[in-house]
């Protein structure tokens, strides 16, 4: 009876919650994906609120949630219900105080009907810069692997479940290298790269551009899988719904 009560307060927390992001977005739709209904959908949702129900339930099997204790379940399920209310609540408070006047579904609706302008993309010097960046950013990513002495993506194919778990660890606290060379260059920074040059071929249809943007592709889900997490690739094959819907180039 307990379960049932918490599921029944945590469904009702999304239903409300949903109702303030879409006052606060303009809209929640998935045909006019923008930032807050991305947070809404990936991050409270997907990551945070089926997670809290999953570990206020004990239907988790995580190594680490088992080791918590009942109220540390508590807060955390009672923390996600509030960040729910709260955090969509802070945007209107803010939208009535700075922007009171404007009409978020409006200036949403005229922000997805915009044509995205790459008129920048003919020119030589911007194009160099682009190539610079991405060599750095492969560089990166090989240093990594080399640092850490395989290939993550073929490696978990080669290991136990356990031995995976304590390469996990490893990777993420024992890294021998230069972390700022891993974490900004090679994860934050490649990423980027490939969504950029999906633009660039989407404008250009060029099959180089192509090339590119299939390599850093690979790099990112590589890179992004180096402590054989899966959330990251998750979230970053999640990003490509905004390249679909923002696809109208000039």
């Amino acid at each position: 009876m307990q379960n049932l009560h918490l599921l029944l307060y945590s469904f009702v927390t999304l239903f409300v919650s949903f109702f303030l992001f879409r006052s606060a977005a303009g809209s929640l739709a998935p045909n006019k994906p923008n930032m807050i209904s991305f947070i809404f959908y990936k991050s409270i949702i997907l990551q945070t609120f089926i997670a809290s129900i999953l570990a206020i339930l004990y239907l988790d099997n995580h190594y680490a949630i088992s080791t918590v204790t009942d109220s540390a379940r508590y807060y955390g399920w009672l923390s996600t219900n509030y960040l729910m209310i709260a955090m969509p609540v802070g945007m209107l408070l803010a939208k009535f105080i700075f922007t009171r006047k404007v009409s978020m579904k409006n200036l949403l609706n005229n922000y997805t009907k915009q044509e995205i302008n790459l008129d920048l993309i003919g020119r030589n010097s911007l194009k160099y810069s682009i190539w610079t960046f991405t060599l750095i950013s492969i560089f990166a990513c090989i240093y990594t692997f080399y640092i850490m002495g395989y290939y993550p993506p073929l490696k978990i194919f080669n290991v136990s479940p356990e031995v995976a778990a304590e390469l996990r660890g490893t990777a993420t606290r024992e890294f021998d290298g230069n972390v700022y060379i891993r974490n900004f260059f090679a994860i934050t920074m490649m990423p980027i790269m490939s969504y950029i040059w999906c633009f660039y071929f989407i404008k250009s249809k060029n099959i180089l551009d192509l090339t590119v943007f299939s390599l850093t592709f690979v790099f990112s889900i590589s890179i992004l899988y180096y402590n054989f997490a899966k959330a990251p690739i998750l979230s970053y094959i999640l990003s490509y719904i905004f390249v679909y819907f923002m696809q109208k180039v000039k």
